[in-house]
């Protein structure tokens, strides 16, 4: 492909590198503990991609985290945990890719597992704290994100003074 794909090109080919790297080790505990540990499953498997040698990282959050600027690829990018939003059955296409990942993102909000009220509380997977920038640039706030696709009016009524609490993520 070449470096000017769309996003649709760039997610796909993320998601199906962690998927080719997961079954070259498999069987594997976690991607965490790939590569002797410390996350390098992300940094230093490399492939071949738009004709540059690119880690995942590269891939994440050197072209599409920054190139497109869209929080909802949060729910489209599967980093091969359980905590992470599920993969599709299908690969994402550009014509089909704003409807797509607004359902994901719906999808995730609403599952009753990525994020939940608890006690009062709004209970959010680690990945909406990890990129809360993505989503308060996106929507105003990581609430404001969370509100936009949720289809729980407590969660819709909630207001800013909220404590959002994190979940540890499982990388299993």
């Amino acid at each position: 492909m070449s470096d000017s794909e769309p996003l649709s090109s760039w997610v796909n080919a993320y998601n199906v590198l962690v998927i080719r790297a997961v079954l070259e080790r498999y069987p594997l505990k976690s991607v965490k503990d790939a590569e002797g540990g410390d996350f390098r499953f992300f940094r230093e498997i490399r492939y071949t991609v738009a004709g540059e040698e690119r880690s995942l990282d590269d891939i994440e959050n050197g072209v599409i985290r920054p190139r497109f600027e869209d929080a909802r690829i949060h729910v489209a990018l599967n980093c091969g945990a359980l905590s992470c939003p599920p993969l599709p059955p299908k690969a994402f296409e550009a014509a089909t890719l704003d409807a797509d990942l607004d359902r994901l993102a719906r999808v995730t909000v609403n599952d009753g597992h990525h994020v939940y009220l608890k006690d009062g509380k709004l209970v959010v997977n680690e990945i909406f704290k990890w990129f809360e920038a993505d989503f308060t640039r996106d929507e105003g706030s990581l609430l404001k994100w969370i509100q936009t696709y949720s289809n729980d009016p407590a969660v819709d009524g909630l207001t800013t003074d909220v404590i959002i609490e994190v979940y540890p993520y499982d990388w299993a």
